[in-house]
C-alpha cells in the first residue's frame, strides 16, 4: 500500500503540495537510509533517488533537513507517518477517470 501511494504522488495522480512531497519524501529516505548521518550523507546523497517529481537542489536540501528530524524513527514507523500525512490529501483514494 505505502509503494502504491508513493508511486501516484509521484507520477501526479494524486495533487500534493510541494511542502507535503518534501516531508513524504523525508519519511521515505528515513525507511530506506536509516537515521541521518552528516559523515555519510554529504550534500547530494539524495541525488540518485527519485523521490518528488521536480526534484532538485533546493528540495533536496529541504528533504535533508526534514530527514534530520526523523532521528530513531524506525523504517517501519516511518512509512506508518508517510501513510498519516498522505492520506490527508485531497483526493487520497480516489482514482479519477474521464467522463465520456
Amino acid at each position: 500500500f505505502y509503494l502504491q501511494i508513493k508511486r501516484n504522488i509521484y507520477f501526479n495522480k494524486v495533487h500534493c503540495p510541494l511542502n507535503t512531497q518534501c516531508l513524504l519524501a523525508s519519511y521515505t529516505v528515513q525507511s530506506e537510509l536509516g537515521d541521518f548521518n552528516p559523515i555519510e550523507h554529504q550534500p547530494g546523497y539524495l541525488n540518485n533517488m527519485q523521490l518528488i517529481p521536480e526534484q532538485n537542489e533546493d528540495t533536496e536540501r529541504r528533504i535533508s533537513e526534514l530527514h534530520k528530524l526523523h532521528r530513531g524513527l524506525l523504517p517501519a514507523n516511518a512509512e506508518l507517518n508517510y501513510l498519516e500525512h498522505a492520506k490527508r490529501l485531497d483526493f487520497y483514494g480516489i482514482d479519477l477517470h474521464k467522463a465520456t
